[in-house]
């Protein structure tokens, strides 16, 4: 009777701890797969990222330069405008500055 009893309390205490230690073994098991998930997720959006980087860089680089070659364009425009306007500018001056003379020396 007493042996059976013992058996008894011996045996659940025996399947308890083999079923922890499975449990445990699943437990790192399904851990371990849930890392490898994660990382790889991980390293998928981590090289989405780069290619939307480099992507965006490029944009960045290509508007960039078109921006530059307006700005380019825009301060030659701006040079020859100025340019032409100081020349009218000048040969209205030297217009002016001639007739002036030219009366002064009529008289």
């Amino acid at each position: 009777m007493t042996y059976y009893v013992s058996s008894g309390t011996l045996n659940p205490t025996h399947s308890l701890t083999l079923s922890h230690y499975f449990n445990f073994i699943y437990f790192v098991f399904h851990l371990n797969a849930l890392l490898y998930r994660c990382v790889s997720v991980f390293q998928h959006v981590v090289q989405c990222v780069i290619v939307a980087v480099k992507t965006i860089y490029s944009i960045m680089l290509v508007t960039f330069l078109l921006e530059f070659m307006f700005a380019v364009i825009g301060v030659q425009l701006f040079k020859v405008c100025a340019h032409r306007s100081s020349v009218a500018h000048t040969l209205y001056e030297i217009d002016k500055w001639h007739s002036n003379h030219h009366h002064h020396h009529h008289h």
